[in-house]
């Protein structure tokens, strides 16, 4: 199972704020056995106290919700027991790395224990120098392992990742103009999502992986930035949604990727937020009753769920 499992630097923080800001810490044993008890068990506790939710005992314990874990020959068999004692999920993981099973196992526990998708098999994209290159890079949820995404390009901005972590959009430039380009990459390969000649662009995937939702702006008139709808294998024409005197920012989609959420300036220090079908053939996006500070990073999902519930 794979909750989120990519997600760009800002949105990645977004989360972790959140997560932090909960009332409290949820006491939760652990016990690990098997070959590679000590690295799935390291790796269960770094993940389960990097998400602030836990305070981790380790050993048999009784009166408290505990994760069971058993790792052998590569797999690692994960339950979550609850203070009374019935096993609330099983599931087996073979993610190839014991490091990596034990931090799947920790995030299905904290959507199960939460409801919020975990942050512990998240990656971050960022842009980055190294010497006087600018480079896309790629690091886990820790900021440990940093790689280096090769472009071939002068300028890379804006990456963003898509949800399962095949893929990855920047815009990219050799020049005074540049494209959006969606980066497979497992195999290297890139490919133009969007030829128009531009100044700018920031992008968020679809959780379905279908669409890009993209601030673009035109070569000639870098201040007059539009939205559009990409599809994410390339092809078609990109569609419009939203364009005019005020500029919309932030583009974020909702969790059944049938709507965009995305902010417009409306006073010096705020914006308002739109909401919108993908669904119609014309894009009617409308504004959310929530006040929010400038938005210069995909708009969190939490804005959209507040707005749904003062609705409900």
């Amino acid at each position: 199972m794979q909750r989120n499992t990519l997600i760009t630097l800002l949105s990645a923080l977004a989360l972790s704020q959140a997560i932090v800001a909960a009332p409290a810490t949820i006491p939760i044993g652990v016990v690990v056995g098997g070959d590679a008890s000590k690295i799935a068990g390291d790796a269960l506790n770094h993940a389960l106290n990097r998400s602030h939710v836990y305070s981790v005992k380790f050993g048999p314990v009784g009166g408290i919700s505990r994760i069971e874990a058993m790792t052998d020959s590569g797999f690692l068999t994960g339950k979550l027991i609850s203070a009374d004692g019935k096993v609330v999920f099983e599931r087996e993981y073979n993610r190839g790395d014991q490091k990596l099973n034990a931090y799947q196992l920790a995030d299905d526990v904290t959507f199960k224990m939460t409801g919020r998708p975990g942050i512990a098999t998240s990656q971050i994209a960022f842009v980055g120098q190294r010497g006087s290159s600018t480079l896309i890079m790629v690091t886990d949820f820790d900021g440990s392992n940093v790689r280096d995404i090769p472009t071939g390009l002068s300028v890379a901005a804006s990456p963003a990742l898509n949800s399962n972590g095949s893929r990855l959009s920047y815009f990219g430039a050799n020049g005074s103009s540049g494209s959006l380009i969606s980066h497979d990459l497992p195999s290297g390969r890139k490919k133009t999502v969007l030829r128009k000649s531009i100044s700018r662009a920031s992008a968020a995937w679809s959780p379905n992986g279908q669409y890009i939702a993209a601030i673009v702006a035109p070569a000639e008139n870098r201040m007059a930035g539009s939205l559009y709808l990409i599809k994410a294998q390339g092809g078609g024409t990109p569609r419009t949604l939203s364009a005019g005197p005020i500029e919309p920012t932030s583009p974020g989609f909702s969790p059944d990727s049938a709507r965009i959420i995305f902010a417009r300036a409306s006073g010096p220090t705020s914006s308002t937020l739109y909401i919108g079908s993908i669904a119609s053939n014309h894009f009617n996006p409308t504004p959310v009753p929530l006040p929010v500070p400038h938005a210069s990073s995909p708009v969190s999902y939490t804005h959209l769920r507040a707005h749904e519930t003062e609705a409900d």
